[in-house]
């Protein structure tokens, strides 16, 4: 009795790995439907389970990758793998201009790409993260002094200030199947030991996917240059802090702030005045602490891809009970 629920479980639990990434329209190899299992197991324990799924007709299989929905998606994958390679050469390339960037402490490939994934929609997204009160500093000259070098390296539309973290917020307090799976899928590129510490914070990611296993990287890209120390050394203290204030009021918007004796007033107030959502005609744009800053819109995909994928479990789960 207790050998068959195991084998429920781990049933569900492909189906559930299939299910998250068929929202996606993206079909997955054995290999990640073990690392992404909410059960833990082994991948010897999981291909017979996933075999005579196949041969019950509750999955599909063509060539290394098992799915749920139309056969084309299979196709879609290996272009999407095979561009994603092609992007992934310049990004390692370039992630060394990033890490010479003042206050940048660790980069991480994020996004589709960092799924070894990409077609004419997708954007390039970094995980950046920094010194802590240079959020602000280093998204803004980051976009101003990067973002179009970017685009003309790699000719796509990129979304290189996706999400930024100071050093002293490395855990993430969103707790869910899609922060999970992002984090999981995060390829660090600047910084291990960091990218290291970064995972060590957050292991309640293991209770989504126990099996899951940080990436290893043999070879750790350093760029700590005397000359970016020297830009760190002038920009710390009041002048940094003073830049910081100024560019969350060129986020938001309040141009008033330039004026020098208002903007040195409003400093003082600085810690405990800009912390929250900023929107636009009530849309949020952005989140903003002290601490993050990321794009809102990537929270309302969030949104949906969980209220979706819920869905689908509640409807597998009903499925077992009423085949139990």
């Amino acid at each position: 009795m207790e050998k068959l629920n195991t084998l429920k479980k781990l049933d569900l639990s492909v189906l559930k790995v299939l299910s998250y990434f068929d929202i996606f329209k993206h079909p997955v190899t054995i290999q990640e439907i073990w690392q992404f299992a909410d059960h833990q197991t082994s991948i010897e324990e999981l291909k017979p389970i996933i075999e005579r799924l196949v041969i019950e007709g509750k999955i599909k299989h063509q060539k290394q990758f098992y799915y749920l929905g139309d056969d084309s998606i299979v196709e879609r994958r290996e272009k999407g793998n095979k561009l994603a390679n092609d992007y992934l050469k310049n990004i390692y390339q370039f992630s060394k201009r990033i890490a010479r960037f003042p206050f940048v402490r660790g980069v991480s490939i994020s996004g589709s790409l960092s799924k070894h994934y990409m077609d004419e929609y997708s954007d390039i997204d970094f995980f950046v993260i920094v010194k802590p009160g240079r959020v602000l500093f280093c998204r803004i000259l980051f976009f101003l002094l990067l973002f179009k070098k970017i685009k003309k390296l790699l000719r796509k539309k990129v979304s290189c200030v996706n999400y930024f973290i100071d050093t002293e917020a490395l855990h993430i307090p969103e707790h869910n199947i899609y922060i999970a799976t992002e984090i999981a899928t995060l390829i660090p590129v600047y910084n291990y030991s960091l990218y290291q510490k970064f995972m060590s914070a957050n292991l309640w990611v293991n209770d989504y996917m126990p099996n899951f296993t940080p990436r290893y990287r043999e070879q750790d890209l350093q760029q700590d240059f005397f000359f970016k120390k020297i830009v760190e050394w002038i920009f710390s203290g009041f002048i940094g802090n003073s830049l910081e204030y100024l560019f969350y009021n060129i986020t938001i918007g309040k141009w008033i702030s330039y004026i020098p004796l208002f903007f040195w007033l409003k400093h003082r107030k600085y810690k405990n005045k800009i912390e929250g959502y900023i929107t636009h005609k009530e849309r949020p744009l952005y989140y903003y602490t002290k601490h993050v800053f990321k794009h809102h819109p990537k929270s309302q995909l969030q949104s949906r891809v969980i209220t979706l994928y819920y869905e689908k479990i509640n409807k597998l789960e009903k499925k077992s009970i009423l085949t139990a």
